[in-house]
């Protein structure tokens, strides 16, 4: 997901259900999280167009093979090996087979294919899996999707967070497509208002046993899909530091408003979340200049705009067992229990990195209590 894009559109309207509130209140403040780093992904020689930041979007299949997309680059996709090096890279400019014109979104298919969403070309590309990698199929897709982009099913279709254009599934967000790109159901009902910057209705995705889950960016709130396209549970974060908002605006006399990354439930049905927070010296790190459609900004280090603060939920209860804050910049989840890093300075390399994130229940440790 385009970590920045998130941070610049809005976002609008409200699920008929009324969401169960999450408080603050830690449930299991003995718990532990932490991070662990898994590998870094290096460019040996600067070969291959990798420009480090904070709009890539990064996919890891089962065996270890990391896939990375850059909006400097939207033409290419570079392919790294499980030791994180840069091995090759996948398709070229233009709009033919296997040809990028404007990449987008990663996801894996059944047995490791890779699915790559080219904005402008209006297709799904289908890979092999790697080292070999070559296109297998194309599929149409001629539809707006959003920042949340898509998740590819055990059967091949896929679903996606986006926009139809069309006056039957307006307000709709997740979408169901059969493998031939074929669009077969509609979800969710929003209140949409009809203005440019309101029309974006971005949201992460995540499988579910019993479905799907999907966290508005701009509002701290979870919602547990079925197959059948019925809410099943509808959940919301209570906090004064986590506000809901339409519009992130950057400015000198106000810190940003966080952004609700990504979701994920892992074998023992709990939710981790990932949520940017500004660092208290956010300030130091942003630079501000008037120009002519107003205060621009820039960011001069992202480890010192930003924090991330990470989450564990048990969507059973509806409780929020324990929460981490991090030095450090987490951008998505890639895997299960894997997210991407970045750290970006003008006046040093920057890196993208992969960590591991650990939950350990104090239940499960000797002498523990919840």
């Amino acid at each position: 997901m385009a970590l920045w894009v998130l941070m610049a559109i809005s976002l609008a309207g409200g699920l008929d259900t009324v969401p169960v509130p999450i408080t603050s209140r830690q449930a299991c403040p003995a718990c532990r999280i932490w991070g662990s780093p898994v590998a870094t992904l290096r460019n040996p020689g600067d070969r291959f167009p990798v420009d480090p930041g904070p709009d890539q979007t990064i996919a890891r299949d089962t065996r270890g093979w990391f896939y990375l997309v850059s909006p400097t680059r939207p033409d290419q996709v570079v392919v790294f090996d499980p030791r994180g090096v840069a091995v090759r890279t996948l398709g070229r400019g233009g709009g033919g087979p296997g040809e990028f014109r404007s990449a987008v979104h990663l996801a894996i298919g059944p047995g490791d294919t890779l699915f790559v969403w080219d904005r402008s070309a209006r297709r799904i590309s289908v890979f092999t899996p790697a080292p070999v990698s070559t296109l297998a199929r194309t599929l149409p897709f001629p539809h707006s999707m959003t920042g949340g982009g898509f998740l590819v099913e055990p059967g091949g279709g896929f679903i996606a967070n986006a926009d139809l254009g069309h006056a039957a599934h307006f307000g709709r967000f997740i979408h169901r497509y059969s493998g031939r790109g074929l669009h077969l159901a509609s979800w969710g009902r929003e209140e949409v208002v009809i203005r440019s910057d309101l029309q974006a209705r971005v949201r992460s995705l995540a499988r579910s046993r019993v479905g799907l889950w999907t966290l508005r960016s701009n509002s701290y709130r979870m919602e547990l899909w079925d197959s059948s396209g019925t809410i099943r549970r509808d959940m919301r974060r209570l906090d004064p530091g986590l506000p809901d908002y339409r519009r992130n605006e950057i400015r000198p006399d106000r810190a940003p408003d966080p952004v609700y990354l990504g979701i994920q439930e892992g074998d023992d049905g709990l939710l981790t979340v990932l949520v940017l927070v500004p660092d208290r010296r956010w300030k130091e790190a942003t630079r501000f200049r008037r120009g002519p459609h107003g205060m621009d900004f820039e960011w001069l280090d992202l480890d010192r705009a930003f924090d991330t603060q990470i989450e564990v939920i048990d969507p059973a209860s509806a409780r929020l067992l324990k929460m981490q804050r991090f030095d450090q910049v987490f951008t998505q989840f890639i895997g299960p229990s894997l997210v991407a890093a970045i750290s970006a300075r003008p006046d040093s390399a920057s890196t993208l990195s992969v960590w591991h994130i650990t939950f350990e229940h104090s239940a499960r440790r000797p002498g523990g209590s919840n």
